[in-house]
């Protein structure tokens, strides 16, 4: 038992808006799309009647603008039908009296799909629209997006839109033999050794404990040495099982990062449920993709710890400056009164000590002489780091071991 994919994706409302003409149509499309060439008026004019001329322009209009005709052609806004009346100097009227022969409106149709050399549909095309559409499903999983691309791929190959529910049907086939498609991509890799590997990341160690793929999903919650040692754990876990040499470029890039999100997205019931044309690349990619990420995570929580620690130094050497001009200044008054008494000329030099001593205690200008040799003369922050070795040493060791720099420049 796996999940299966529902065979429909849109709303009944979004169908609806489907088989109509849109609500406003853009002034350079009414333009472009709507104006009646000489050629059109070779066809619409072999009909008589205003509601005839009028009807068949905008049949002949619509194939050209949407790709195919909406059953209602009282959908088309006041501004379309308006465009056309004019064109064709009839009045907007006459629309209304259109289509009451059905045989009418359906003979119509058929010259204009002649006239603009579209094809309906046939059931020989199914096949190639599919792989179309899969190639399509391989890069972009969206079905709306697919839909609306196999809509315009069919308006570019001049075939007429068939029901909704038959392109609908397309999008959903696709989708599934894209999955089926990714994993024979990716069969080079499945090997019974890494699918056993892969099938052991969803079973849990013990009774209560988490899974290894669960914990390969939990991202790094704080910027501490704690949480980058337990990333750089989980990226050295990764690359002893050579994650880092799987070549996938056999699936587009926009599959993989879908696929690892998928990852992300489902639990670990229903990641077991799937088949293996879903399970298998869905991990595969996702453990690709960790890798990648892993090693962003670990960059960014080393910047972040560093960072604090540059922080911290930048602050103490604030500090340190403050602290400095406050025993400048005492000591600048200490020297004041010891050069004072040293060029009194009545201060005989037997008597010099004494007279420092009586104005400065002899502890105090211990103290000072103390603080004078204590005093460092920093040139920048750079100084103070050393205070945060033993922090840094926590996670640096690791951090250099486990991910490999190289510059970027040529030095041969």
């Amino acid at each position: 038992m796996h999940p299966i994919m529902p065979s429909t994706f849109l709303t009944l409302k979004e169908r609806e808006r489907l088989t109509c003409f849109p609500d406003e149509i853009p002034q350079w499309d009414l333009i472009t799309y709507f104006t009646l060439t000489e050629h059109d008026g070779s066809l619409i004019d072999t009909y008589q009647g205003e509601s005839n001329r009028l009807g068949a322009a905008l049949q002949l209009c619509a194939v050209r603008y949407l790709g195919f005709c909406p059953a209602d052609l009282h959908t088309a806004s006041s501004d379309v039908t308006t465009f056309l009346a004019s064109q064709l100097q009839v009045d907007l009227s006459a629309l209304h009296d259109y289509g009451t022969r059905r045989m009418t409106r359906s003979t119509h149709f058929h010259a204009v799909l002649h006239h603009l050399g579209f094809r309906r549909v046939q059931p020989d095309d199914h096949a190639p629209i599919i792989a179309w559409l899969t190639e399509r499903a391989l890069e972009h999983d969206k079905p709306t997006l697919l839909f609306h691309m196999i809509c315009e791929r069919l308006k570019q190959q001049q075939m007429i839109r068939p029901a909704v529910t038959t392109v609908e049907r397309w999008v959903v086939t696709a989708r599934m033999q894209a999955h089926h498609e990714s994993l024979n991509r990716l069969q080079p890799l499945l090997t019974p050794e890494r699918m056993t590997l892969l099938d052991s990341l969803l079973m849990a160690e013990s009774d209560q404990g988490p899974t290894p793929f669960y914990r390969l999903r939990q991202q790094a919650d704080s910027n501490t040495p704690t949480a980058l040692l337990h990333t750089l754990d989980k990226f050295t876990t990764l690359e002893s099982w050579e994650v880092d040499t799987w070549d996938m470029s056999a699936l587009n890039p926009n599959r993989q990062k879908f696929l690892a999100r998928l990852g992300r997205k489902y639990t670990m019931q229903a990641l077991r449920r799937m088949g293996p044309e879903r399970r298998y690349p869905i991990l595969l990619s996702f453990l690709k993709q960790t890798l990648i990420e892993l090693t962003d995570e670990s960059i960014d929580i080393f910047d972040v710890c560093i960072a604090s620690r540059h922080k911290k130094a930048q602050k103490a050497l604030q500090d340190y400056r403050t602290q400095i001009v406050e025993t400048t200044e005492t000591h600048s008054q200490l020297l004041q009164t010891i050069g004072d008494l040293v060029l009194d000329e009545t201060v005989s030099d037997g008597h010099l000590r004494q007279a420092i001593y009586h104005h400065i205690p002899r502890v105090n200008l211990q103290m000072a002489v103390k603080e004078a040799h204590a005093l460092r003369r920093p040139s920048s922050y750079f100084d103070f780091l050393n205070d945060h070795y033993s922090y840094v040493r926590q996670f640096a060791p690791q951090f250099l071991e486990t991910l490999s720099f190289q510059s970027h420049q040529d030095n041969g």
